[in-house]
């Protein structure tokens, strides 16, 4: 327990990244009837790309990801992403503009510009935001929040210690326009949230955030939409990737036939032209399994790095079936290396792109065989 006064504040620099993941565990009732439970994964990338005035000017990489089946292989595909520049205080005091949908939660957490000691409390005004537009008729509800916080002392955990942080709200919000009424557009929002946080002094980030919510949508139409569940968020600093670290990877693949490295602002990128699948099929032929084996021995070397499989696709048919096709490509072959790697926990998304971006022409063979590729990406963050 700490014995006396702290000034907590956001240590971030010019240069540092960070990665939030989260998820959300949630039961979703209309009308008081279970309809259904949900699991949510996120993943946020940051960078201080500049400091000034006393702002953090951040750039943010904001993923919404879909646990894909695969046996026993925990493999997430990228269903949203958004990337957004905003800015944030020593104090947590954010400026974001007001197309962007995520960050969801602004001002969260708010320091005092005092020295806190155990005990003491404050109240400060934050604000959700969430995009609806999958699910309402509406796209996206923002609504303050008044924050009501509590400082709680230093405590032990997982071998670390950092200091302790209570946090909790109250929501209610009425915003029902004229034309909203009778659709299913939630006029009133309610509910309650409870938070603890983990502060890491030396980082200065938080460590871990916990929460329970409840939340109440009652709908312009007369029904009512309850969600009950919890959400927990880790936060994690990296270190940059650099050229050196990529040069190092080309080497250790340069036995590898149609295999190309090279570090970009998501990280190093991995390669695999002329990947063999079978014909019109996501299923990876023996032969290939052998080059992703090799992969899988360098990936190890950066088990604390999440890493991101894309699938290309050469444009020769249906469009949607060269996504589809791309995205179970990365899938599989996320699968395949999962298998492989010696950490259980990190995090592998993947995605499909199709024939959206290609290195060379689809006028001929040997520029469909290089358009049709996997791309495994070391993550910065």
């Amino acid at each position: 327990m700490a014995l006396q006064g702290e000034a907590f504040r956001f240590g971030l620099e010019k240069g540092d990244k960070y990665s939030i993941e989260s998820v959300t565990v949630e039961d979703v009732y209309v009308n008081g009837v279970y309809l259904q439970s949900g699991r949510v994964t996120g993943k946020v990338s940051i960078e201080v790309e500049d400091m000034a005035d006393g702002w953090m000017e951040n750039r943010g990489d904001f993923y919404t990801l879909e646990e894909v089946s695969h046996g026993n292989e925990k493999i997430f595909q990228l269903s949203q992403q958004e990337t957004v520049p905003f800015r944030r205080d020593r104090l947590g005091n954010m400026e974001v503009d007001g197309k962007y949908l995520s960050p969801v939660m602004r001002n969260m957490p708010l320091f005092e510009d005092r020295d806190l000691s155990p005990g003491d409390t404050w109240e400060a005004r934050g604000q959700e935001v969430h995009d609806l537009s999958r699910d309402y008729d509406v796209l996206e509800i923002r609504f303050p929040i008044d924050v009501q916080y509590t400082y709680l002392g230093q405590i032990s955990y997982e071998g670390g210690t950092y200091d302790h942080f209570e946090m909790v709200y109250d929501i209610f919000y009425i915003n029902v326009p004229d034309y909203a009424m009778g659709y299913f557009y939630p006029a009133r929002v309610r509910g309650r949230s409870e938070r603890t946080m983990l502060w890491d002094r030396e980082a200065g980030l938080p460590y871990q955030i916990s929460e329970s919510f409840y939340i109440v949508f009652d709908m312009a139409d007369g029904q009512e939409v309850v969600y009950d569940g919890v959400r927990s968020a880790v936060y994690t600093p990296h270190e940059s990737l650099t050229e050196e670290a990529a040069r190092q990877v080309d080497e250790a693949l340069s036995d590898l036939d149609d295999t190309e490295v090279a570090l970009d602002e998501e990280g190093i990128k991995i390669t695999l032209h002329n990947i063999h699948f079978d014909p019109d099929s996501p299923v990876l032929r023996e032969e290939e399994k052998a080059r992703l084996l090799e992969i899988a021995k360098v990936l190890n070397y950066y088990a604390d790095r999440d890493l991101l499989i894309t699938g290309h696709a050469a444009d020769v048919g249906d469009w949607d079936t060269g996504v589809a096709l791309s995205e179970q490509r990365a899938a599989n072959t996320a699968a395949f290396l999962r298998e492989h790697l010696e950490n259980p926990d990190r995090l592998i998304m993947t995605k499909g792109m199709g024939a959206a971006e290609p290195v060379d022409t689809n006028s001929t063979e040997a520029g469909r065989v290089k358009n049709r590729r996997v791309e495994i990406t070391i993550l910065e963050n």
